[in-house]
């Protein structure tokens, strides 16, 4: 992410919930990343935690920092082993803990958008990487989805196309892909027959 720049914070306590309003960071590399949270405290135990974040210019390689092993395992490791270089123009986040009867906390959502530039997908384990992918990648627990405005595998020019994997915590994760591409009829073939 580079330096912090620049830093920004306020919070409110009103002996129940701490608030926070404008948390931001701008680092050296004018990435920013902006956020606002909400904790609700009952002098014992949290019972809900609420996250909500923005970021801008991030590259996408810093994702594994910024995003806590421990939320959505499987989720986090499947982007980290298959999205790199480039990066997030603009990306959210949508982040709820709660409080369950036994007193744990519990990820209830988990909802982010990630609009990626220039970066290198690795579709599926056999299947060569999608390079130069500018894309939009919505994640929730348990999938992602990826809609390719553009990109390229090996000669092929992709023009749009829709990735989604799914489930990626419960049972076997099953792809289903859709790809509108140009380039040369052999390589589209050896594309498609790839095991």
């Amino acid at each position: 992410l580079g330096d912090v720049y620049k830093r920004q914070f306020s919070s409110s306590w009103n002996g129940s919930e701490l608030s926070t309003d404008d948390f931001v960071l701008v680092f050296d590399n004018l990435s920013r990343i902006e956020a606002q949270a909400a904790l609700k405290w009952d002098g014992t135990n949290f019972q809900t935690i609420e996250l909500l974040a923005k970021s801008h210019k991030v590259a996408v390689d810093s994702l594994s920092r910024v995003w806590h092993p421990s939320l959505a395992l499987e989720t986090r490791q499947w982007l980290v082993d298959r999205l790199s270089g480039g990066r997030v123009e603009e990306g959210s986040l949508n982040l709820l803990f709660e409080q369950d009867p036994s007193k744990q906390m519990q990820l209830k959502l988990l909802e982010s958008v990630l609009q990626v530039k220039n970066s290198n997908i690795q579709f599926y384990k056999n299947l060569p990487p999608g390079n130069e992918v500018d894309a939009i990648v919505k994640i929730i627990p348990d999938q992602v989805e990826i809609k390719i405005s553009r990109g390229r595998v090996g000669q092929l020019q992709l023009n749009h196309g829709k990735l989604l994997f799914a489930p990626l915590r419960t049972g076997s994760t099953r792809a289903s892909m859709y790809f509108k591409s140009s380039g040369p009829l052999a390589e589209a073939l050896d594309f498609l027959e790839h095991p």
